[in-house]
């Protein structure tokens, strides 16, 4: 067969099928095979449907029952939310910290729930688990930085940071009383913490102080 003859036969097939199509004002109508079922019946058909409140606390079986989307989305906002370890995490679930840990890294969580709350965060926490009132979100309201006034003075620069360098050693000479003397030499040598060998001369200068 050619392909002239291929096509004519094609064309054949198609126009011969034409005539099973149902449309136009004389077409029945398609039919589906639910079209003569109640509405129980047609309900019966679907699934169990299940509700999960993401914003309330859960047990364990709640939590493993509901697909790894919402378990992740749910442990997130709760990381977010409360800064919660593992093992807080646990406690709400009653399961062991390393539960928690093993099912967060399944569900991707890798980099979140170590952390450590506060013990403001954990007493909220808690009061959360307990359905206790004054857990909602806060709101954080964005406020605009107040403009400069004109001709402001410029701020001062920043001190340029302290050399690497270091005094190792080193020899001078101190003139004034003995107590305003020692109290440079605290100020001087104050913090340093090193230790180091000290030779102390001392010259006093004539004066007309002394006792008689």
């Amino acid at each position: 067969m050619n392909d002239f003859d291929y096509d004519v036969l094609q064309k054949k097939r198609i126009a011969r099928n034409a005539k099973y199509q149902k449309k136009g004002s004389r077409s029945k109508g398609c039919r589906l095979p639910d079209d003569n079922l109640t509405p129980a019946q047609r309900k019966a058909l679907n699934g169990p449907t299940k509700t999960y409140k993401l914003g309330g606390p859960m047990d364990w079986s709640t939590f493993r029952s509901m697909p790894d989307d919402l378990q992740r989305e749910y442990l997130k906002k709760l990381i977010d939310r409360f800064h919660v370890s593992d093992g807080l995490l646990g406690e709400m679930f009653g399961v062991n910290q390393s539960t928690v840990g093993r099912i967060r890294s399944e569900l991707g969580l890798t980099n979140v729930g170590r952390r450590r709350a506060k013990q403001e965060q954990r007493n909220t926490f808690y009061t959360w688990c307990a359905g206790g009132a004054g857990t909602e979100e806060p709101t954080v309201e964005q406020i605009p930085p107040e403009p400069e006034p004109e001709n402001a003075p410029n701020p001062e620069p920043a001190p340029a940071p302290m050399p690497a360098a270091k005094v190792v050693s080193g020899a001078f000479t101190v003139s004034g009383t003995a107590d305003e003397a020692l109290e440079l030499l605290r100020m001087m040598f104050r913090d340093d913490h090193r230790a180091g060998t000290f030779t102390l001369t001392y010259t006093y200068e004539e004066d007309d102080h002394e006792p008689a």
